[in-house]
Formats: C-alpha cells, sequence, structure tokens
C-alpha cells in the first residue's frame, strides 16, 4: 500500500476508483475500492489555513536565484516566448490563505526576508489552457 500512498503524495485529490485503475494499469494489481479506502484511512487530505514562517536565505542562494530571473528577463526582453504548463489547476481555486496538506500536519508557507532590490517575473494565466506567458 506504500503505492496507494506515494499516488497521494503526488496528487491527493484522486478518487479510490481513480486509485484502483491506477493501480490497475502501473502494476497489473486488482484491488476493490475498499480496500484502497482502508489503507488510505491514515492518509486523509484537507484544506487549511497557511501557517507563514519566515526563512532566511544566504547569499549563494539569493545570488543564483537572481541569476536565474536575469537570464529570464533577458529573454523576455529578446521576445521569446516562455511557457510553463500548470500541471494541476487545483491551487487556482485556493484563497492565497489556503493550501492542502495530510491530516495532523501543520501546513506552512515558508517566505523569504529579502533587506535588498527584490527582482520580478510577470505572466499572465489563459483560462482555457492553464499555460501561463511571460
Amino acid at each position: 500500500m506504500a503505492k496507494v500512498e506515494e499516488y497521494l503524495d503526488d496528487g491527493c485529490r484522486h478518487t479510490c476508483q481513480q486509485m484502483v485503475d491506477r493501480l490497475r494499469s502501473d502494476l497489473g494489481v486488482v484491488l476493490d475500492r475498499s480496500s484502497v479506502h482502508r489503507a488510505s484511512q491514515s492518509m486523509i487530505y484537507s484544506v487549511k489555513k497557511l501557517s507563514f514562517e519566515k526563512v532566511m536565505t544566504n547569499n549563494t542562494t539569493k545570488q543564483g536565484e537572481a541569476n536565474e530571473v536575469q537570464a529570464l528577463n533577458m529573454h523576455i526582453k529578446n521576445g521569446d516566448m516562455i511557457i510553463y504548463q500548470d500541471g494541476t489547476n487545483f491551487n487556482i481555486y485556493l484563497s492565497r490563505g489556503e493550501g492542502w496538506s495530510r491530516v495532523g500536519r501543520v501546513l506552512q508557507l515558508l517566505f523569504r526576508h529579502f533587506k535588498e532590490a527584490n527582482l520580478h517575473v510577470q505572466g499572465g494565466e489563459s483560462p482555457e489552457t492553464g499555460i501561463i506567458l511571460l
């Protein structure tokens, strides 16, 4: 049943029938929905309020991120089309103060405290396809 836990960690919105179908196609294992339901009882997820925690970053991490954003902004300035595909649109429907995690675990959002100027990347998302254009 470790595979059920792995599947749920990948995406917690699967139904028991979807898990049965996935186990059958991936592993060739035939299970009943009740077996998957019983195995997943300790793996219940819920929508929760976020708990914010400040994290200080080191200079090498900040410099690496700054270099990535500068390179990305250079591509945007050159007119290159940069596309990101959001595989799970679930997070779009949550407010900024909500997220999902396993029951019994605190949902934390780690954010960094910067004293220097921040580099920003802006983009827009297509509501039909979920594609983000920068």
